[in-house]
């Protein structure tokens, strides 16, 4: 199956919105700007998938374009919700006790030199990585029989709380101290859910965070808000 959106303020197309085969949570994720921890809703919407075309008007802000694929929800799927605030499990990111072990980076060249493509596509490195110039890409992800590798250039902490709060599906908060930008690899097993999780074939996120790059996530409570939804229809209304 073919999935992904394009268009909208801020990028190439920003008169035209299209996503293809999108889930249904997903949609909701992006207009109301919340993740996936933050929703409450009915198991049969995270496989309901989705075609969305619509025009945007001239000028509209990334705000504005938000408020009107809720518009679109509500109207089209007749959307009804209410925030609740719920406690839940959440976790710092915090220095490993025998300090971290990330390389600084190097910083960005010439910004139009790293926008450059190179004929045939970039080319492979030892670990199968594409290889990039700074400031292309913050990160580039591999997947395989449930590992992930992921290389991350240029990386702030506070970036990296927000890609491990996907992970972990919960609140990450960088409580790290550091405050620089680094490049590094971190190579894990997938869908692991909780520090204690184990899996004989490699490690899972908190284990490979703490031995590969000398960070780890503590665990917390936070009060999160959350999106409730009342009412969704499974199918919209007609074009």
């Amino acid at each position: 199956m073919r999935i992904g959106s394009r268009g909208g303020p801020g990028t190439e197309d920003p008169s035209l919105f299209t996503c293809e085969n999108c889930g249904l949570n997903g949609l909701i994720f992006q207009a109301f700007g919340i993740k996936d921890y933050q929703l409450s809703a009915a198991d049969w919407m995270q496989s309901a998938r989705f075609n969305v075309s619509a025009k945007i008007p001239e000028g509209t802000t990334k705000d504005q374009f938000h408020m009107m694929m809720r518009n679109l929800l509500i109207d089209r799927f007749k959307l009804k919700f209410h925030y609740e605030k719920k406690q839940m499990q959440a976790y710092d990111l915090v220095v490993a006790k025998n300090g971290p072990k990330l390389k600084e980076s190097e910083g960005s060249p010439d910004p139009d030199e790293s926008l450059k493509r190179e004929p045939g596509g970039p080319k492979i490195d030892a670990e199968g990585f594409p290889i990039l110039p700074h400031g292309r890409v913050p990160m580039a992800i591999m997947l395989g029989s449930g590992h992930v590798a992921t290389r991350h250039v240029e990386e702030t902490m506070e970036r990296l709380a927000a890609t491990l709060s996907a992970q972990v599906h919960h609140p990450v908060s960088d409580v790290t101290g550091l405050s620089g930008k680094y490049d590094f690899t971190l190579n894990y097993i997938a869908d692991s859910a909780a520090p204690s999780t184990t899996d004989d074939t490699g490690p899972n996120i908190f284990t490979a965070l703490q031995e590969q790059l000398g960070l780890k996530l503590e665990s917390k409570k936070n009060i999160v808000d959350v999106l409730v939804i009342d009412h969704i229809e499974k199918t919209p209304t007609e074009n």
